[in-house]
């Protein structure tokens, strides 16, 4: 039958409009309540106000983590635990609650679990490694063979951007002395199968058998360390660096890693901290652990000022290109930490001496660059000064920026 073309374009809209408007019905049913999940906010309101009340506060916000890593994923849950950060200074100590977020979220999906390692921060700012310990954990509950030996940590790390895979190659560092039970030389003996992530491998691993986080959480010691307090347990960590001296990698990762310590030990005094290091036994070793202080310096609030920070490598003032070093890593560190240190950080550059200034804006640029998306790098660079603004805004890769000299 013959239909008008007006009567025929009326039909389809009237059609058409009948679709949308079914669509538009449909839609909202089923998405009415992951919409309102999205509002990562309002939940961790509602989570603080729950645990407020409850005698095991952190017990609480663990049980409530769970679920909601378990019924809404890890994306959701790890939002929602910056949003609390931000209410209950707490649960800045995080390591924990990434530690039952990925757990589960895992357990929600065993197949996600090299997925997640990619998207979650595994940094020192992503609650000290507690997410890459949870998701590997998770794992290891659904998988009783996984054993991280040297070609579980390669094919894990080794295909993730090179400054997350030296953050997942030292978080499995941890997780061997956990699976060791704390043997240290058979832990050790997987680092130095790795090729280049055996540095923070051994790292890893220093720290762990340092301080034993994971060991007392589980259970495996009773007797929980702080080497940063207690001299014996000081002295212990030391005679590690010595045991390993015909090990030269496994060495210099051991005095890295003594390099925090020894921060916390003199309490962010800069020349006991440079002082101690300097009893190294190689050039190479001390700088190394003057370095890793470094980083413990500089977010300490007993070390805020910018002044304070500028003398942090003055020891290299009379070798320009260890002095540029320095303060490049002085600068990275920053920014590895928090992205909102942009601004001080650029004040501490044009603090430097000129000669450095510009590799110290370089350092800056990448490390926001491997942080932030455009628009949110854009905003970072904004108040930077104009002869160093593309350093910022177009930064160059600078792979080495930790590495050391």
């Amino acid at each position: 039958m013959f239909i008008s073309r007006p009567i025929k374009i009326k039909i389809i809209v009237l059609l058409f409009a009948a679709v949308l408007a079914f669509a538009t019905v449909a839609f909202f049913k089923i998405n009415k309540q992951p919409v309102k999940l999205l509002d990562f906010a309002a939940e961790a309101k509602n989570l603080q106000e729950q645990c407020a009340q409850d005698a095991q506060k952190q017990n609480c916000y663990r049980q409530k983590f769970s679920k909601l890593a378990l019924e809404n994923g890890f994306e959701f849950a790890s939002q929602t635990l910056k949003e609390l950060q931000l209410l209950d200074s707490q649960t800045r100590q995080c390591h924990g609650l990434a530690h039952i977020i990925s757990i589960a979220a895992v357990k929600r999906d065993p197949n996600s679990w090299q997925q997640l390692i990619k998207k979650a921060d595994i940094s020192m700012e992503g609650c000290a490694g507690g997410f890459l310990h949870g998701i590997v954990e998770g794992h290891l509950a659904f998988d009783s063979s996984f054993t991280i030996n040297a070609q579980s940590l390669t094919q894990t790390c080794g295909s993730l951007p090179k400054l997350t895979s030296t953050a997942c190659a030292h978080g499995f560092g941890h997780m061997l002395i956990f699976q060791t039970e704390d043997d240290i030389e058979k832990a050790a003996a997987v680092c130095g199968q790795v090729g280049p992530l055996a540095f923070e491998c051994y790292n890893g691993m220093f720290m762990e058998n340092a301080f034993k986080d994971m060991l007392f959480e589980h259970g495996l010691i009773t007797n929980h360390p702080n080497p940063t307090k207690d001299a014996q347990s000081f002295a212990q960590v030391k005679k590690q660096c010595e045991n390993f001296k015909n090990n030269l990698e496994a060495s210099e990762a051991c005095w890295s890693n003594l390099g925090h310590i020894i921060a916390e030990y003199y309490q962010y005094d800069q020349k006991q901290v440079y002082s101690a290091c300097q009893k190294a036994p190689h050039k190479a070793q001390a700088r190394l652990c003057y370095f890793r202080a470094i980083s413990s310096l500089v977010i300490s609030e007993k070390f805020s000022p910018t002044a304070e920070k500028l003398s942090l490598c003055t020891p290299y003032a009379e070798d320009l290109k260890a002095y540029s070093k320095c303060a490049r890593y002085v600068a990275a560190t920053l920014i590895y930490h928090s992205t909102t240190y942009a601004q001080k950080t650029a004040d501490y550059c044009l603090g430097l001496l000129y000669e450095a200034q510009e590799g110290c804006f370089k350092a800056v640029g990448f490390m926001l660059s491997q942080r932030l998306d455009a628009k949110n790098l854009q905003t970072a660079c904004e108040n930077f000064p104009k002869n160093y603004l593309h350093l910022c805004l177009t930064p160059k890769p600078d792979e080495d920026i930790f590495s050391a000299f």
